[in-house]
């Protein structure tokens, strides 16, 4: 479980990881607690509370209000921060394939694939 939460804190998961995230905010879901298993040995993954309608509607409306001002960004800057953000993603590519492996239950090779793709 330790490498787990070091890959976690790598990737910049909070520790008590909750059910949603608007921006850089990680709060908690108004449902019921969804248990994470591992498909490979039943473990335990996680455990947070769902989001419920509410944190849906909630989600929708942040993401509304952030479109207004992202579709005045200008289609190279936009670009330029796609970028940015496959280069992060190659950068963690193992980390993200482990999380892949520990939730679907792939071989590593094949979870690596599936994050590079």
């Amino acid at each position: 479980m330790h490498e787990v939460l070091e890959i976690l804190h790598r990737l910049g998961v909070p520790e008590g990881l909750s059910a949603r995230a608007i921006g850089r905010r990680w709060t908690p879901g108004g449902g019921a607690p969804l248990t994470v298993t591992s498909p490979i040995d039943g473990a335990t993954l996680a455990q947070f509370p769902a989001a419920d309608v509410n944190d849906a509607a909630e989600v929708i409306g942040q993401a509304a209000e952030a479109f207004q001002a992202w579709r005045n960004v200008p289609a190279p800057v936009r670009g330029e921060l796609v970028r940015r953000i496959g280069a992060r993603l190659r950068e963690v590519q193992h980390d993200l394939a482990a999380v892949v492996t520990w939730e679907a239950g792939k071989i590593t090779q094949e979870a690596l694939g599936e994050v590079i793709e």
